[in-house]
């Protein structure tokens, strides 16, 4: 009887949460990106980072990136953020914006070391590309990191960062949370994929979105690596999700943090251009 009682309750709460959703999705109100958003954080992969335990310094992340992601996650602004980014768009500096602005390569390279470090403590051995600027990635088409897992077929990967709630996804598609990652997707195996083949190994483009939701080819290659682990060392797959969720928030914290130092040192200087045309007198 307790059981049945608990379905019950459970079948109510999951009906409950169907239809406030759709009620926030259909109100006029509700803005692209918080909808976006939302659908973005309706995932397992999301909710990973408050379920970390902070027993090792690893998973411990510090007051400033603990308040950045709970912002991040709200789409509240942080305190005193300046309102236009410094950089050359002069876009509006919103809690989205921060994440896309500044140190995406940084964050890139994090989750590339992680990525390898699983390898190396599961016995897999690896072959990297290292990326030394934003237009060096760009460029080359060299993968980002192969995989040898020893029997099986070599695995090329290319590690990519979206953001479905940025402003050019919300324009392009009304299903934001599901476009950026196919899209970015297709890209990458348009790049990558035919010389993959030509050598005879695999591609697999292992895309991470801003918001914590990780695509399935992510999934399939923390799987080859926990396939691998001995009865004394490795990590299992679950402990590598959690490293991951820790290393993007860090990431995106990073980036945050230097678009809005940034932008505030730049601030001054506009300011007194702004000023002085206002009074007439050129600026060189």
């Amino acid at each position: 009887m307790a059981n049945a009682a608990e379905h019950l309750q459970a079948k109510l709460v999951g009906h409950f949460r169907v239809q406030r959703r759709k009620y926030i999705k259909e109100n006029e109100f509700t803005s692209k990106e918080s909808i976006a958003r939302m659908e973005s954080r309706a995932n397992k992969g999301s909710a990973l980072l408050w379920k970390t335990y902070p027993l090792t310094q690893e998973f411990a992340l510090t007051d400033e990136e603990i308040r950045f992601s709970v912002a991040y996650a709200t789409g509240q602004p942080l305190p005193h953020m300046p309102e236009r980014c410094g950089c050359a768009s002069r876009a509006p500096l919103t809690i989205e914006h921060t994440v896309n602005c500044a140190e995406k390569l940084t964050r890139h390279n994090m989750l590339q070391s992680r990525l390898v470090s699983f390898a190396r403590l599961h016995g897999v051995t690896t072959r990297q590309n290292p990326r030394l600027n934003y237009q060096d990635a760009k460029e080359k088409l060299e993968p980002d990191v192969i995989f040898y897992p020893g029997i099986h077929e070599p695995v090329q990967t290319d590690i990519t960062v979206v953001n479905s709630c940025a402003p050019s996804i919300l324009k392009r598609s009304r299903l934001a949370h599901l476009y950026a990652t196919n899209e970015r997707r297709a890209k990458k195996r348009l790049k990558y994929l035919h010389n993959a083949t030509a050598r005879g190994e695999l591609f697999r483009p292992l895309i991470f979105e801003t918001h914590g939701k990780i695509s399935e080819e992510v999934d399939v290659t923390l799987d080859m690596l926990a396939s691998r682990t001995p009865m004394d060392q490795g990590l299992a797959k679950t402990d590598m999700k959690l490293d991951l969720a820790v290393t993007l928030a860090r990431g995106n914290a990073l980036a945050a943090r230097t678009t809005i130092a940034h932008t505030k040192w730049t601030r001054p200087t506009s300011w007194f251009v702004r000023h002085n045309k206002s009074r007439g007198i050129s600026v060189q």
